[in-house]
């Protein structure tokens, strides 16, 4: 069964006031929009796949997990989502030069703490 709102967008019409939020696409905004019944005011992302979700919201944060020392990079698969990122103004984490801190080392619980 597919929600009137669902089927708003399936025909890409709108009613929002933002003329960057007027063209739906398939995917998450879709998704978004259908539980909701509005698009995000704000996404965060990390991947190309995240890019329709970005160009919806009125504030858009990509995380750049660009630190192949510290966590998994995979920005050679995300060259899409960085080229939006420059196109569209949106703010960009760069795992490598905005964190301080990725992982913890587990510690030991202080056994003198009060819980």
């Amino acid at each position: 069964m597919v929600s009137a709102a669902a089927s708003r967008l399936e025909f890409g019409r709108s009613h929002q006031s933002d003329a960057r939020r007027t063209r739906f696409w398939c995917g998450k905004p879709a998704h978004i929009y259908a539980q909701c019944g509005r698009l995000p005011i704000f996404a965060g992302g990390n991947a190309d796949v995240d890019v329709e979700m970005l160009t919806t919201a009125r504030f858009a944060l990509l995380i750049s997990h660009d630190d192949p020392d510290r966590e998994y990079a995979y920005s050679t698969a995300a060259e899409k989502s960085v080229a939006a990122a420059a196109a569209h103004g949106w703010t960009v984490v760069s795992m490598k030069d905005d964190w301080t801190t990725i992982f913890t080392t587990p510690t030991e619980p202080d056994p003198t703490s009060v819980t």
